[in-house]
C-alpha cells in the first residue's frame, strides 16, 4: 500500500490560536465591561418581570381568598410609592 500525503497545513502564524478572539478590539477592558453590562441589564429585566407576575399572582390571591380588598391593595401601593419619593 502506498503512503498517502498529509494535506499541507495553514502556517501557524496564519491561525488564530484557541480562545483567542479574531479581533484585538474585542477583548479591549471597554468592551468586556460594556458586554457584562448588556447581559447584567437583560438578566435584571427577566428577573423583575418574573417578580412582578408573582406579585400581581399574589394580590390575585389575597383578593380571591378575601384576605384583604382591592382597595386595601391600591392604598398599600399608595404608601410605597409615598415612601419611594420621600426618599
Amino acid at each position: 500500500m502506498p503512503p498517502t500525503r498529509k494535506a499541507a497545513r495553514r502556517p501557524l502564524r496564519d491561525r488564530a490560536s484557541v480562545g483567542e478572539p479574531s479581533d484585538p478590539r474585542a477583548s479591549s477592558p471597554a468592551t468586556i465591561a460594556t458586554n457584562r453590562l448588556n447581559e447584567l441589564a437583560e438578566a435584571l429585566d427577566i428577573t423583575l418581570s418574573e417578580l412582578a407576575a408573582r406579585i400581581e399572582a399574589l394580590e390575585h390571591l389575597l383578593v380571591e381568598s378575601r384576605l384583604c380588598t382591592l382597595d386595601d391593595l391600591i392604598r398599600s401601593r399608595e404608601v410605597v410609592d409615598r415612601r419611594e419619593k420621600d426618599r
